[in-house]
């Protein structure tokens, strides 16, 4: 089950993305996600979820919390594309 969030820093200044996932027992860590910076100011994350059920995707930049963040994550067998919103 994979999962991509994307998210975006262009009115946000310098500063790099970090994001923290839980599973939905709770466990950090059980999904290592893949963080990627685009050209346009956009960030890319994708993990591969190991359990169904709710995640809670914490996203930061520049070592905070971005807006609304943590996003829970309904996952479910197939693809799952989530957009954040955030710039």
């Amino acid at each position: 089950m994979f999962v991509y969030v994307s998210c975006g820093n262009t009115d946000a200044g310098m500063g790099a993305v970090d994001v923290a996932i839980l599973d939905p027992h709770g466990n950090k860590d059980t999904a290592r996600p893949t963080i990627t910076q685009k050209a346009d100011g956009v960030w890319e994350v994708e993990y591969a979820a190991t359990a169904p059920g709710l995640h809670s995707v914490n996203v930061f930049f520049a070592g905070k919390s971005i807006p609304n963040s943590p996003f829970g994550v309904v996952v479910s067998p197939g693809l799952l594309l989530i957009n954040t919103g955030w710039r």
